[in-house]
């Protein structure tokens, strides 16, 4: 048995990033990959893919450092849209 399909909320190139399906959604993020995280896996040898695909491992951490602080007001709007609009919360209060 299958249910209905998830509504695709946003998406880019790679495909959806956002889905969501009555008070349920799914964000195709990786919070924990935090700017100094991806340094560190460039240092530390996990930089191989990026080479293989023609990246400089540098650029890379100098563009996460960069995007970081583009992003982090938008994953906290997203979080309060989230809150208010999906879990019914204010995110203003604690409770």
């Amino acid at each position: 048995m299958t249910g209905p399909d998830p509504k695709c909320i946003a998406r880019n190139r790679s495909g959806t990033q956002v889905s969501g399906l009555a008070a349920a959604w799914g964000c195709s993020s990786t919070p924990e990959m935090t700017e100094d995280l991806i340094a560190s896996c460039c240092r530390a040898g996990a930089d191989g893919p990026l080479v293989a695909a023609g990246l400089d491992p540098n650029r890379v951490i100098e563009e996460s450092r960069h995007r970081a602080v583009e992003s982090q007001p938008v994953l906290e709007a997203m979080l309060d849209w989230f809150l208010e609009s999906v879990a019914g919360g204010d995110p203003a209060s604690d409770g």
